[in-house]
């Protein structure tokens, strides 16, 4: 009787232990599929045992799919890499490993994975990170970084940026030339950590004003120390950098080394000194003989030019620079005119500055030439100087001659345009994102009400016609606002496929309607095709072709040549090698201003009266964004031709239907996400009339929240998620999308965005959304959408 008591006491202790382990086995279930890594356990010959929902979603399979294939079977390209050789290694000695690579996944494509593999059991366990997103952001920051770097060093001024406090943040390498300092000593200090007190304590002054009322300031002096305690003076030029909300966060600039022009012109006055001393014992004449002796061998060792003349304005001497600089040798130069030798220009308005000798001998005074002068050397060539021309006096103060020094400030002044340029398309960019942002939303609020219209109207119906007028006027001024975004951060272009000479010929009939203008269209047989943003190269097309008609105010032809083009290594078109489509326009107008030729791509130029300057800034931008390039050249009276070169596909694609799309009617329950109530309403009405629910929601945290209640809670999960990008003061619709796939994993999200060519609207698969609708829409680019991510057609 005790023995049968024993065994069911021992029989229910092992019932209760086995309900423990049940309970724990599902926990570890719960704990294994709840992970946001994908996680994998293997045999000892490397078969798969089990895997989480992550790992097989990255794979493409289902646990059944899995569970007792070997690793190789499911990812082949292991097989001739180094990571299987790694996974048996980990399983022969047993010691744990952390590999990265980038791995071919049948499920979620490329990605890039840093894998922990340690022993477990008699296999192997594995988990697997995706720092995808990390690695590629990184390699975005170095390409950026390079960039700056090429244009940095390709100067031989040290290019700078500081805080709003005047502590330096970057530095180019240049410094170390400069001030024999590495960047990374300098940066963290501020300028007058590097110059005597006395100094310090002046452009601290200096700064606190232009600080205090940010603006752009050039040719600043300053005295610093170098490493090796001699002093050096530099020349300071510099531009505010300001946030997106306007606030001051601090400079960015140039310095370059005048030591030696400094140097200089001490030993001029000291020269002078002693001159002047020599004057009193000798006569007149020798002294200035003397003087001119004297500063013919030591103006040949500085580093500026220097002219020296008589009082009637012949030349008596040029050092080294100066021959350098103006292409005429002392022995040619001597005895001749100073205007011959050294011959300058008003930049701007191309005429004969005056000449400085003569202002000086009336003045009395030294005097530096304005801005925007130009030097024309004897060959023609055209250099931007900065000079300043000074007296030369006896004892009795009567002027004997004139030294006038200069120097070729070219570089530095390209340098100090290509700063304020990217300051200044910074500075728009910030406004069109924000305005093309605004009136994108407006534009889907009327769109959207407008083919909500017009599916509830007979096309007979009086007022048909009048909607779809207002239809196609919306999206042309919808295509108004791709000058704007272009300017905008993050403008990728979302490509697709095309023919370059369908999108000529619709610019053509759009652009030149109502002019006196022609157009002849001559293309290629077996033209290649490229992937582009078809809105933004249109735009690119019809600004040629409108600048072309203007161009003929009494008519002509506009001829648009379209060729293929093979780009070999080396070429001079300095474009990567590869496939492009060469496009060019040519016109019979006017020509272009060889002065004017060098500048016709910079924001806000313009020779027309009514011009903005924007459009040929806006081209070249979208061309470049494509990876090709945008080229001109003109001639006076004979026209001018644009040469646009577009990367070709490397296989002929098939091209996007021009068709108007069709309603696609569809059935399931939809969740919508806006901060805007009336696109949230238009949004529920437009849906409703394709047939699908919808919940509505005003920002992520709600939306989040609603999910949750439908998939946990109800069972049943929305059929498709549409999330706004941006919600100010909210949770926006990247963020939302993170917090959903946890909740679910197979959330199907539309991101939607007035920012319509912000990164992820045109990258959306790899934030994790699985198609993008850009603000505005219509109705039936709606449709289509949904019916490809609910139904899958």
């Amino acid at each position: 009787m005790d023995d049968q008591n024993d065994t069911g006491k021992e029989l229910e202790r092992l019932r209760r232990r086995v309900a423990e382990l049940e309970i724990a086995a599902g926990e570890l279930v719960g704990f294994r599929d709840a992970m946001t890594d994908g996680m994998a356990i293997f045999d000892a010959r490397l078969c798969f045992v089990d895997a989480n929902q992550v790992a097989l979603h990255n794979l493409g399979a289902s646990r059944q799919e899995v569970v007792g294939r070997h690793l190789l079977d499911l990812l082949p390209g292991y097989r001739d890499s180094d990571r299987y050789d790694e996974f048996l290694a980990v399983l022969r000695s047993g010691e744990p490993a952390v590999l990265e690579d980038w791995v071919d996944l049948p499920g979620t494509g490329r990605r890039c994975f840093s894998t922990r593999v340690f022993p477990l059991g008699a296999g192997l366990g594995v988990i697997g990170t995706d720092v995808t997103e990390q690695r590629l952001a990184e390699e975005r920051l170095l390409a950026r970084e390079e960039r700056f770097r090429m244009l940095t060093e390709q100067t031989s001024d040290w290019v700078w940026e500081v805080d709003e406090n005047a502590v330096y943040t970057y530095v180019s390498p240049q410094v170390e030339k400069l001030l024999g300092y590495t960047p990374e000593q300098i940066v963290g200090k501020t300028p007058f950590d590097l110059m005597p007190p006395e100094e310090a304590e002046r452009v601290g002054r200096e700064f606190g004003a232009i600080a205090e009322q940010p603006r752009p300031f050039a040719n600043l002096e300053n005295t610093n120390r170098h490493r090796d305690g001699r002093l050096v003076v530099l020349e300071t030029s510099g531009v505010p950098i300001f946030d997106q909300q306007g606030e001051l966060r601090g400079f960015r600039g140039i310095d370059r080394d005048i030591s030696e022009r400094k140097a200089a012109e001490q030993l001029l006055r000291q020269y002078r000194q002693r001159l002047e001393e020599q004057v009193a014992e000798r006569t007149a004449e020798r002294a200035l003989a003397a003087e001119r002796e004297l500063l013919a061998v030591t103006l040949r060792s500085i580093g500026d030019g220097v002219i020296v003349t008589d009082p009637a304005g012949t030349v008596l001497s040029v050092n080294r620079v100066a021959e350098e600089l103006t292409g005429w040798s002392q022995r040619e130069a001597a005895g001749k005119p100073l205007g011959t030798v050294f011959r300058i220009i008003d930049e701007q308005t191309r005429r004969p500055v005056e000449d400085p000798v003569s202002k000086v001998l009336q003045t009395g005074l030294v005097i530096g030439l304005a801005n925007h002068t130009i030097l024309v050397t004897r060959d023609g060539t055209e250099r931007s100087i900065a000079d300043s021309c000074a007296p030369i006096r006896d004892q009795d103060s009567v002027p004997r001659g004139v030294v006038l020094v200069f120097r070729d400030v070219t570089e530095k002044l390209r340098v100090e345009r290509e700063l304020q340029k990217v300051q200044k398309l910074e500075s728009v960019g910030v406004l069109a994102g924000g305005i093309a942002h605004d009136f994108n939303n407006i534009l889907t609020s009327i769109l959207g009400n407008i083919g909500f219209a017009k599916l509830v109207l007979e096309p007979g119906h009086e007022i048909w016609q009048s909607l779809d007028d207002a239809e196609k006027a919306s999206w042309r001024a919808r295509d108004l606002t791709q000058q704007l975004l272009t300017f905008s951060r993050g403008g990728a272009p979302i490509k697709k496929p095309a023919s370059l000479e369908a999108l000529v010929r619709d610019a053509a009939r759009f652009s030149l309607r109502g002019t006196k203008a022609g157009c002849r269209v001559h293309c290629s047989e077996q033209l290649w095709s490229a992937e582009v943003d078809h809105g933004q190269i249109n735009q690119v097309f019809n600004n040629l072709l409108i600048n072309a008609s203007q161009a003929m105010p009494e008519g002509g032809t506009v001829t648009v040549s379209l060729e293929n083009l093979a780009v070999r290594p080396g070429a001079a078109l300095l474009l990567e090698p590869g496939r492009y489509v060469h496009v060019a326009v040519t016109d019979q107008g006017v020509g272009i201003s060889p002065r004017h030729l060098p500048k016709i791509f910079d924001p806000y130029f313009t020779t027309k009266q009514r011009g903005s300057g924007l459009g040929l800034a806006v081209s070249h931008s979208v061309v470049e964004r494509h990876g090709g390039a945008l080229r001109a050249e003109s001639e006076l009276g004979r026209g001018s031709t644009f040469h646009v070169y577009l990367p070709a596909l490397a296989h002929q694609a098939p091209l996007a239907s021009s068709r108007e799309p069709e309603l696609r009617m569809g059935r399931g329950r939809v969740l919508v996400m806006d901060d805007e109530a009336a696109i949230r309403q238009l949004f529920g009405n437009l849906l409703s009339s394709l047939g699908y629910d919808c919940a509505l929601a005003a920002e992520g945290r709600e939306a989040v929240e609603l999910y949750r209640a439908a998939a946990q809670e109800k069972g049943e999960p929305f059929d498709a998620v549409i999330l706004d990008l941006t919600v100010p003061g909210g949770m926006g619709g990247r963020e939302a999308l993170r917090e959903l796939v946890e909740i679910d994993a197979d959330v199907k999200a539309i991101v939607s965005s007035g920012y319509s060519n912000d990164e992820v609207v045109a990258e959306f698969a790899e934030h994790g959304f699985r198609a993008a609708i850009a603000k505005p829409f219509g109705l039936a680019q709606l449709s289509k959408v949904l019916a490809e991510v609910v139904v899958g057609s």
